[in-house]
């Protein structure tokens, strides 16, 4: 294992996801890699078609329906540092956020 790459050999993207969006296309990203329908993995993960849908858009779903999300997809969420982020990314990243909060209301 090299530093560029993790313990199964694959290179970590060197873009952090930041949004629920960032997130849910790659959850998307991952079930797509692998042909399943959003209803065959919803099936897995014990969860309604709707709530995949919801995960892949980047929609407020439970953080333990992430997980299993995860788990389901064989992977799994590493804490690094990252570095200092620029004001106007991190306004964005709660902008963003915050537009879903909105919707819920």
């Amino acid at each position: 294992m090299s530093a560029m790459t993790d313990r199964n050999g694959n290179t970590p993207s060197p873009f952090p996801l930041f949004t629920t969006q960032d997130w849910g296309e790659a959850i998307r990203k991952e079930r797509r890699a692998r042909g399943w329908s959003q209803a065959e993995f919803a099936r897995m993960c014990g969860r309604r078609r709707q709530t995949i849908i919801d995960l892949e858009k980047g929609r407020n779903v439970s953080l333990y329906t992430f997980r299993i999300a995860l788990i389901t997809l064989g992977k799994g969420i590493r804490i690094e540092t990252i570095g200092r982020v620029e004001l106007e990314r991190l306004a964005e990243i709660l902008r963003d956020d915050d537009d879903e909060d909105d919707l819920e209301s």
